[in-house]
């Protein structure tokens, strides 16, 4: 569980900023207290990045173990991206978690499907379609690897 602690008071703005990507715990030891919530900061496209910015920008307490758990967090809901020198395809894989936000992207840039496991599914991608299809996807919040 990651959580952000902070003792100073957050305008309204502010407060339903940390909600897009936390749940409010209440009050503890005069510090507002909030449960980072994943689901919620994909479905409002926030990327590791962005956390971390809102972090510093609202002078949210995190400890360092948190913040290695928040990196790891975004690093298993990445999209990873490899190149395959023998078939000059590039592979994608999807974590399952993702899936449903990059499924119209990959219809749109014409991939193909070439497998799964209990992690993620994976795509093949003609080379000339990489770049807008990362853009397209970094645009949209999604990490690429």
């Amino acid at each position: 569980m990651i959580v952000f602690k902070t003792t100073r008071w957050l305008d309204d703005r502010e407060f339903r900023e940390l909600l897009k990507i936390a749940d409010y715990k209440g009050y503890e030891s005069n510090q507002a207290v909030f449960i980072f919530n994943m689901d919620k900061a994909l479905r409002n496209n926030y990327s590791y990045e962005d956390v971390i910015l809102m972090i510093q920008d609202l002078n949210i307490e995190i400890d360092d173990s948190s913040l290695e758990e928040l990196r790891k967090l975004f690093n298993n809901m990445s999209i990873s991206i490899n190149w395959n020198s023998s078939n000059g395809y590039v592979k994608i894989s999807i974590p399952w978690s993702i899936y449903s936000r990059v499924r119209e992207l990959l219809r749109k840039h014409q991939a193909r499907y070439i497998g799964k496991n209990s992690k993620e599914i994976d795509y093949i991608l003609t080379p000339d379609k990489l770049h807008s299809f990362v853009d397209e996807a970094t645009s949209s919040g999604l990490n690429i690897i």
